[in-house]
């Protein structure tokens, strides 16, 4: 995934502070770390190809390799393998490592070249880590700790902002057999009392706050955490209401599932 300016985050709903973040991501840096312990080589079902110490493994590299080494300059952060060791005790250490550095810097602080804040970060670390512990309960067969409403909310609203309207404008090659007209009809996305409107273009996706009217051509309803879960593929279409153009639908979702799958 490319980086993302100032204005992309400015106009993301910044409806959950740091603190919560962090209580959030706390939790499910820990509730992952304890379901990933009872079987490293299970299948992850969301997951294909990867079993639970890959996916370990993978959002431990994330808070090192990725957020820590890009809050820090680059030449004063080498890159760390961390094939050679256990992926929980990674995990561990990564975690310490990048609450360490959010606890050090202020939301506002800017980073690598200006164009991202640490506010960007923490948030994007809180949504990443609370989907990346629901695949590994669904891995392990454990029960599925519910995603607390204001979190997916703010979930949903940053999926729609960044992995939608944004990628798909800086990057519309990466999305061209996606990508269409849809003549200023338009998709509603509410998740409980939020509500997002999105539109297509050739050029990118269009998304804007809107009301839960109903005033689409298409309308993807339901609680926060399971329109969050069903926008990333972790949840069968019946959990949530869906109504209208169904091919309007389907290329929203191809849409998603093209930008996730760079993340």
């Amino acid at each position: 995934m490319g980086p993302w300016s100032a204005p992309v985050e400015a106009c993301i709903i910044l409806g959950v502070d740091r603190t919560r973040l962090l209580e959030c991501l706390a939790a499910d840096a820990a509730r992952l770390g304890e379901v990933a312990g009872w079987d490293l080589a299970a299948s992850v079902p969301t997951c294909p190809d990867w079993t639970v110490g890959d996916l370990v493994r993978h959002v431990a590299n994330g808070y090192l390799n990725v957020v820590v080494r890009r809050l820090r300059l680059p030449k004063d952060w080498p890159v760390q393998d961390l094939t050679g060791e256990q992926p929980i005790p990674a995990l561990q250490r990564c975690y310490a490592a990048l609450a360490e550095e959010f606890a050090s810097r202020s939301d506002d602080d800017r980073v690598a070249g200006d164009r991202e804040t640490v506010r960007f970060w923490i948030r994007r670390m809180a949504q990443e880590t609370v989907i990346h512990r629901l695949d590994a309960e669904l891995a392990a067969g454990a029960p599925v700790t519910p995603i607390p409403e204001d979190l997916a909310a703010d979930g949903v609203g940053e999926m729609l902002w960044l992995f939608l309207d944004h990628e798909t404008h800086a990057w519309p090659e990466n999305y061209a057999g996606h990508l269409v007209d849809w003549g200023g009809r338009c998709l509603l996305v509410s998740a409980g009392t939020a509500a997002w409107r999105v539109s297509l273009r050739t050029g990118g996706a269009e998304v804007s706050p809107a009301g839960d009217d109903g005033d689409a051509d298409a309308t993807i309803r339901g609680e926060p955490a399971a329109v969050l879960m069903w926008l990333y593929n972790r949840a069968a279409d019946d959990a949530v209401e869906v109504d209208g153009d169904t091919e309007m639908i389907g290329q929203f979702r191809r849409l998603l599932t093209a930008g996730t799958s760079t993340s």
